[in-house]
């Protein structure tokens, strides 16, 4: 008893200094993006959660490969925010980026006291702009929930582990719905519920029971989304294809492929830095390691999982899933350099000056980021969002009356034009990539185009690259379509025409 009544305070004490760090962790890095750095604000996040909530249904007005929760999430909180999708769209990048951090940081103490914690955090504050922490993406909104899914399973099965395992399973499925790759945890989740009925030697009836009960709760959430897509009016058809088939079938992993180059992989190398010596006390730990070996072998196997997200097309947003798990091995590696071989007083100078310079080096390069942005010389802008603000103002007061409008060629550098207007595209939104640019897809636009007739069509550019992609689309615009005026645009020609009377 008197054991017990010493223990519990200090553990109660250990998580309230736990909750505190994270919590000042997670401020101090969420403050420099919210504040201080860009946020990409890409028209699929702006624009696309303005279109759900103005009728449109995801993939039957909306040509996206991505997979829908994101999108549609930010839709459903945009009447919180007045329905300002920029400033949802902040939010949300806000909670996301501190999430991720508070998560991070909390275990990482928890598991590894305050050294590692502390080399933890200053690697975020050095790293999540080069792991793309600055893109509101896909990639950011599955990093807190791969970190929380790695926290669940680093707690041993017992017995009665069916809300663990419910649990679980509702984070696979709403992963799977926010970006397709995340279905590897289902493999890297049962593998691990296999791995625990090995090593603890209960029955193997109790393993389908786990089994069966983690593949039923992960299929609720994506039950729940098509029943809610269905009432919609999306069809099966238009749900299969554009998240699941387009991204098996079509030419996009070919001519979508983007690998990275020499200067990629230079810029990223430092951040593995710490990966060895943490491998090396994972393969041989001392006998105070912290963690134990089995958490540190799933740590590199979420971290290994991570990096699927890079391909086929390198991007520096994709690398924010793997941010948390670079920082937490990061943070007990460093730790391991000063707490391996406490009884050779000797090199202990040497320990903490290695660590202490670690760190040290982190810090500074995060002051140098930041310093910028304090000093003025650098401002917060809104990529793919900022620079239409003057074209919208010019295009006001020219465009004919209507609702609806057309941007052609319309990609991520215009889409968010329709958002900015106030006006709605036909009800065949795709963006012209050569991978989305098919005879199949340019016939369903012209048939749409055809039957709701908009009144304007604003042509940015030159009409090559819908002659190479998109003949048929190019002739159609000519044949229905003729030039009223013109304004100049980023040292381009914004056409602005208008439908032809028959």
């Amino acid at each position: 008893m008197f054991v017990h009544s010493r223990t519990a305070p200090y553990i109660a004490r250990k998580h309230l200094k736990a909750l505190f760090i994270a919590l000042l962790a997670a401020i101090i890095i969420t403050a420099g993006h919210v504040l201080y750095f860009n946020v990409n604000a890409d028209p699929r996040l702006i624009a696309q959660p303005w279109l759900l909530n103005n009728g449109f249904i995801q993939y039957e007005h909306i040509a996206d490969e991505h997979a829908p929760l994101l999108p549609q999430l930010l839709a459903w909180l945009m009447p919180l925010f007045a329905n300002d999708a920029l400033l949802t769209l902040r939010v949300v990048h806000g909670l996301l980026v501190s999430s991720s951090v508070f998560l991070t940081t909390f275990w990482v103490y928890e598991r590894n006291g305050r050294w590692a914690v502390l080399a933890a955090s200053i690697f975020f504050w050095k790293w999540s702009l080069q792991f793309g922490y600055w893109g509101m993406w896909h990639n950011l909104a599955l990093s807190p929930i791969y970190f929380l899914i790695f926290i669940i399973l680093t707690n041993r099965i017992q017995q009665k582990s069916n809300l663990k395992i419910f649990i679980l399973g509702v984070l696979t499925g709403i992963a799977i719905l926010i970006k397709q790759h995340a279905v590897l945890l289902v493999i890297i989740c049962l593998a691990w519920i296999l791995w625990e009925i090995f090593t603890t030697n209960v029955r193997w009836r109790f393993l389908l029971r786990l089994s069966s009960g983690y593949l039923l709760s992960l299929s609720l959430p994506l039950i729940a989304y098509t029943l809610y897509y269905f009432s919609l009016g999306g069809t099966l058809s238009a749900l299969l294809y554009w998240p699941l088939k387009f991204n098996l079938e079509s030419a996009y992993n070919v001519i979508g492929r983007l690998l990275p180059n020499s200067a990629n992989v230079f810029q990223m190398l430092p951040a593995f830095i710490m990966l060895i010596p943490f491998t090396v006390g994972t393969i041989k730990p001392s006998p105070n390691t912290k963690p134990d070996r089995q958490t540190r072998i799933l740590l590199l196997a979420f971290w290994l999982a991570s990096l699927i997200f890079l391909y086929p097309r390198y991007s520096i947003p994709h690398w924010a899933v793997s941010l948390p798990f670079f920082a937490a091995f990061s943070g007990i590696a460093s730790a391991d350099i000063i707490t391996q071989d406490q009884r050779i007083k000797a090199s202990r100078a040497m320990q903490w000056s290695i660590y202490s310079a670690i760190i040290a080096v982190w810090f500074l390069q995060g002051v140098t980021i930041h310093w910028p942005y304090w000093q003025g010389s650098k401002t917060q802008t809104f990529p793919k969002y900022s620079h239409l603000a003057n074209l919208a103002t010019t295009l006001e007061d020219r465009l004919p009356p209507g609702d609806e409008i057309v941007l052609l060629p319309d990609n991520e550098a215009v889409g968010n034009l329709y958002y900015y207007l106030q006006r709605t595209p036909p009800h065949f939104w795709i963006m012209y990539y050569p991978w989305f640019v098919t005879p199949e897809t340019n016939a369903k636009w012209i048939e749409t185009v055809d039957a709701e007739k908009p009144q304007t069509l604003l042509f940015f550019g030159k009409p090559t690259p819908l002659e190479n992609n998109a003949p048929e689309i190019l002739a159609y615009v000519l044949e229905n379509y003729e030039t009223i005026d013109s304004v100049t645009w980023e040292n381009g020609t914004v056409q602005i025409m208008t439908r032809r009377e028959r």
